[in-house]
């Protein structure tokens, strides 16, 4: 459940997209937030899975074409959360909520 509202979190920056008129970013974002939190209310392999992890890397790039340069620090940050994530163990699932915080971060910079 924790990370069902990690994933409803991308709504912030997608809400703040809208009423700056980036409206390409604030419906990737929403889009993005859906997704998410529809495969982590019931994570398991399959299609939601599989949906989930394209629509996330289909807007982490297109972030990259929004953002600016200044901020591509942050994209360590989020790798190394991501990477921390998927190394497994009995914190991952803290790590993956970190990974879903700095990129409500980034997200919330780009819109």
């Amino acid at each position: 459940m924790f990370l069902v509202f990690t994933s409803a979190c991308f709504l912030i920056p997608s809400y703040r997209g809208w009423k700056r008129k980036k409206k390409i970013l604030a419906l990737a974002n929403a889009t993005t937030s859906l997704v998410s939190m529809n495969h982590w209310r019931k994570p398991q392999d399959g299609f939601r899975k599989n949906l989930d992890y394209m629509v996330a890397k289909s807007n982490f790039v297109l972030h990259h074409f929004f953002i600016d340069p200044r901020f591509f620090p942050l994209d360590g940050i989020i790798g190394l959360f991501w990477f921390m994530s998927k190394k497994g163990g009995k914190n991952w699932e803290k790590w993956h909520g970190l990974f879903h915080a700095s990129v409500v971060s980034g997200m919330y910079l780009a819109s």
